[in-house]
């Protein structure tokens, strides 16, 4: 019997979340919470896109647009002529490079923010003792305790070896799935967590 968490079925000890077991419970969390476009944004895109793209086309046709593209080296002696088809392959050759880019410094830098974030939160991703109770599970360890109740988890993920709980869609508590296999009595803890947290 626990003064918060009521009755405890079962005491789990769980061992620290590593740097890279955060950044995929962060990108679990993240994607959860994006908003996710309807098919009537993407189609409204893909229109937009086609149409913008389509009357260029013509404009340039109307017009009688041309463009040449001419790369010369004095000292090499070569020189290098682009033209029509050329230029537009050249053209979409430098936004995809600048587009790649900058996905790649975005990638980066979001890496190294998880890896700070990790570094700073301590104790809160440290080793700690779970307790699932009649009333909810009650995170604690020699710096903190945490109670939440179960109607407050709002589902559950199988994730990289990981149960992931999500508490409100903004947190989660996480358990290696070999913690749980086991377990003594692994069938009455997936049973319960299914019960309250719609464990997969």
């Amino acid at each position: 019997m626990d003064a918060i968490a009521g009755p405890v079925r079962y005491v789990l000890q769980v061992p620290a979340l590593g740097p890279e077991d955060y950044a995929r419970l962060q990108a679990v969390l993240l994607r959860g919470l994006a908003p996710r476009p309807s098919w009537r944004r993407r189609l409204a895109g893909l229109v937009g896109g086609g149409l913008v793209g389509g009357a260029i086309g013509l404009l340039a046709a109307r017009w009688d647009v041309t463009a040449e593209l001419w790369v010369r080296s004095a000292r090499q002696g070569w020189m290098l002529t682009l033209d029509g088809p050329g230029i537009l392959l050249a053209a979409l050759g430098v936004v995809l490079a600048t587009l790649l880019s900058l996905a790649m410094i975005l990638v980066a830098r979001q890496r190294r923010g998880i890896r700070a974030l990790h570094a700073v939160g301590g104790e809160l991703f440290g080793a700690h003792e779970l307790l699932l109770g009649d009333a909810g599970l009650l995170w604690r360890n020699v710096s903190r305790t945490l109670f939440v109740p179960w109607s407050r988890l709002t589902g559950a993920m199988r994730q990289g070896g990981m149960l992931l709980l999500f508490a409100d869609r903004i947190s989660a508590f996480w358990l290696p799935e070999a913690l749980v296999a086991a377990h003594p009595d692994r069938a009455g803890l997936e049973a319960l967590l299914r019960r309250h947290a719609a464990l997969p």
